[in-house]
Formats: C-alpha cells, structure tokens, sequence
C-alpha cells in the first residue's frame, strides 16, 4: 500500500519524454524498526525499489522522502528535466521536497 505518490514528466538527455512516478509506501513494523518502501518508475528501465529503515514509523517517513529526493536528484545528473505533468513548466525538487524555515 502506498502512502503518497507523485507523477512528473522528464525529458531525457536524448530528448525522450516518460511519465516519472515516486511512491513512498505505508511504514510497516519490521523486528525492531520500521520500514518505509521508495519506488521510483522513471518510464524506462526496471522499477528501483529500495526499503528505507528507521527506529519508528516517523524516522522511516523522512528518510524514504530524503532518498527519493536523492533518486530524483540523480536522474537531474544524468542531464535530464523533470517537468509538472500537464505544462512544460519545469519541477524543481524544492517544490517536491520543501525545507521547514
């Protein structure tokens, strides 16, 4: 069960465009933490699927946010664009990932 998920666009490096889809699934208890599922479909290529392990179910939450920020962040590395998914208005990752001031 997913807990939140977001779809952008991204236009490759080559100029291919896909729908990108980030999930972060439901924590569940695992032994003695907890386990928080982050997919990342970027509409080519396998899904990557990692599980993000915290001490409790907050701790998960806020580490699978912070790695699907760094998986997104490496698909910007690689040259591609993510854009919103209805305009060519472009996505940057502080709208996905807001920092508390």
């Amino acid at each position: 069960m997913w807990l939140a998920e977001r779809r952008l666009r991204r236009i490759a490096a080559d100029g291919s465009v896909a729908t990108v889809r980030v999930r972060i699934g439901q924590p569940r208890t695992r032994s003695e933490d907890c386990v928080c599922a982050v997919e990342l479909d970027s509409g080519c290529g396998p899904t990557s699927r990692h599980e993000i392990h915290g001490v409790d179910a907050w701790q998960a939450i806020v580490l699978a946010m912070g790695f699907a920020r760094v998986m997104l962040q490496a698909q910007l590395r690689q040259g591609h664009r993510l854009l919103w998914p209805d305009d060519d208005e472009p996505y940057a990752l502080d709208d996905l990932f807001p920092s508390a001031k």
